[in-house]
């Protein structure tokens, strides 16, 4: 059920004092792939878990704050106090409405903190409130190493994003090549890495020489699916 396709009486009567999906996104530079990825992405994973748990799901918010990408090519970004206001307000109101649990779908990596600060300011104020984050890019990254294991983790714009588009869509732009057959992703080449301290850091260009695997795509959205169902499902009901 997605709640812009109904009136405000269904959805008082069917929606107040229950639980909504919201997902978020982003317009930016991918590489090769569509610049609205992480939005169709978002939006996928928001129906196909409002789909299983029969949540309504609520209208993509599709920018986000996407400074990295902004010398890279076309991109639309938002400042992170604009975003953090108008998430809060949003959210806000549908607390307004009776809403008792949100459940946030977010797509793009440069939104993480600015969500997560959201969700504090949120619970400080709406103390009856739930407020969840399915963060797909952390998810996927976990499921990565699952299922392939090592240091096999998620990408912007390569092999893993492009497969996991190439599933969920058929009408998006993916310039590169994609293929039925599963295609496991590498471990990166070693580099020094900081362990205990953290570091400021702007995209590349990634390398298009890859073919897309629909069915890499395949397994790691149903994967996470699958473990979202489990972990919200006593959760929200």
């Amino acid at each position: 059920m997605e709640i812009k396709y109904f009136c405000s009486r269904r959805l008082i009567e069917t929606v107040s004092n229950g639980s909504i999906i919201i997902p978020i996104g982003s317009l930016e530079w991918h590489g090769p792939i569509a610049t609205g990825s992480d939005s169709v992405i978002a939006e996928f994973v928001a129906k196909a878990i409002g789909l299983k748990l029969n949540i309504p799901v609520a209208p993509l918010i599709p920018y986000g704050f996407s400074c990295e990408h902004m010398e890279l090519g076309f991109t639309v970004s938002v400042s992170i106090s604009t975003f953090k206001a108008y998430l809060y307000e949003v959210l806000a109101e549908f607390i307004r409405n009776k809403i008792k649990n949100i459940i946030i779908v977010n797509g793009h990596g440069g939104n993480t903190p600015i969500v997560k600060a959201v969700m504090v300011d949120l619970k400080s104020k709406f103390t009856n409130v739930n407020v969840y984050l399915i963060d797909v890019w952390n998810v996927f990254s976990k499921i990565l190493k699952e299922k392939f294991g090592g240091d096999v983790q998620s990408d912007h714009g390569g092999l893993v994003e492009s497969s996991i588009l190439a599933y969920v869509s058929s009408d998006v732009e993916i310039g590169v090549e994609i293929t039925d057959e599963l295609i496991i992703p590498k471990a990166p080449t070693p580099t020094k890495r900081l362990k205990y301290v953290s570091k400021s850091w702007f995209p590349k260009e990634v390398d298009s020489e890859f073919k897309a695997s629909r069915k890499l795509g395949e397994i790691l959205v149903n994967e996470l699916v699958s473990k979202v169902i489990d972990e919200l499902g006593e959760e929200v009901k």
